[in-house]
């Protein structure tokens, strides 16, 4: 799937995803694998946010990821469609989590393994895998930075290569449907 310095061998589609995470039995798993998946953010952004973080708009789950792991870069909320699968879990995980509480209440160790037990990946590869999508969907830098939190081309130039080299068509969603990253 992966190889040495984060290069991606392998892109983890949509159904794929979907089979293996139909067996995870723990439901804060299950929704933390989710959005990894479908943000493509760090293991350790994703153990931090609070109820908070999260806003429905219409059809789109916004999420504010807070401050970049490296960079500390704010960026704009990232924005999911509730339409994907699973939706309806991460919803409800977070209407049930207490007002100013953790999503998930456990380090990014937890996290890690939880990937490896069910997707046999390190959860960098959920990043390398949505990044690599996002450019192979035609976005621009800037729009591929915002998204990822990079704040430099060169932080991004790893990607490109592998879009280019990946490019065989198979994405999240369609660019249209995505709504992930306003044009």
């Amino acid at each position: 799937m992966y190889g040495t310095h984060g290069k991606i061998r392998k892109l983890l589609p949509l159904n794929e995803f979907v089979e293996k995470a139909n067996k995870i039995k723990k439901k804060k798993h299950l929704v933390y694998s989710v959005l990894l998946y479908y943000t493509g953010v760090r293991a350790s952004e994703m153990c931090r946010p609070v109820k908070e973080q999260f806003k429905t708009q219409g059809d789109i789950l916004l999420f504010d990821v807070g401050p970049r792991e490296k960079t500390g870069h704010l960026t704009s909320p990232l924005e999911i469609p509730l339409s994907l699968p699973f939706m309806d879990d991460v919803l409800h995980l977070i209407r049930y989590t207490h007002k100013g509480q953790k999503v998930f209440d456990f380090h990014r160790t937890t996290g890690t393994r939880i990937i490896s037990k069910y997707f046999d990946a390190y959860s960098h590869y959920f990043r390398l895998n949505r990044i690599t999508q996002i450019l192979m969907d035609g976005f621009t830098l800037p729009e591929v930075m915002n998204w990822s939190g990079h704040t430099t081309i060169q932080g991004v130039n790893p990607y490109i290569g592998q879009a280019s080299i990946h490019n065989i068509g198979q994405s999240l969603k369609p660019k249209k449907e995505m709504g992930a990253i306003r044009r």
